[in-house]
């Protein structure tokens, strides 16, 4: 009889990226009507990001998906004024701490980076783009 063992290596585990952008600058435009075709490639694995781990934002993912109706967990999100003023608001309130695969202080210190983020973005009149795994 084999057995298998395999170990959870944080390297390697995807990754979510949350960064501040102007809106208008968010999607690339296509055609001579301009409609929106994607994401603009420069936004993924942008050095500006914050980077993280799936493995600890899927312990408070439901401030995101509680936050906006339409967030896509696999693919890009935009949250505009109302979305980031409610996300902020779900991730100082509504975040239960329990016992998780990641520790309670790496938690903290991502949900704090993320709403200090969602702040300057409001500051600035950006919108926030959540660009999932």
């Amino acid at each position: 009889m084999h057995i298998r063992v395999y170990l959870f290596d944080k390297r390697m585990s995807p990754y979510f990226d949350i960064l501040a952008v102007d809106s208008d600058l968010i999607y690339e435009r296509r055609g001579r009507i301009q409609r929106e075709g994607g994401i603009h490639p420069q936004w993924f694995h942008h050095p500006d990001a914050i980077r993280v781990p799936e493995s600890v934002f899927s312990d408070f993912s439901s401030a995101f998906r509680d936050s906006h109706p339409a967030f896509n967990y696999y693919g890009p999100t935009e949250y505009s004024d109302q979305e980031i003023t409610r996300l902020c608001h779900e991730l100082t309130f509504g975040v239960r701490y329990d016992k998780s695969v990641c520790s309670r202080a790496e938690m903290k210190d991502a949900i704090s980076k993320i709403i200090a983020l969602a702040k300057h973005a409001l500051a600035n009149g950006q919108s926030l783009l959540v660009l999932g795994i």
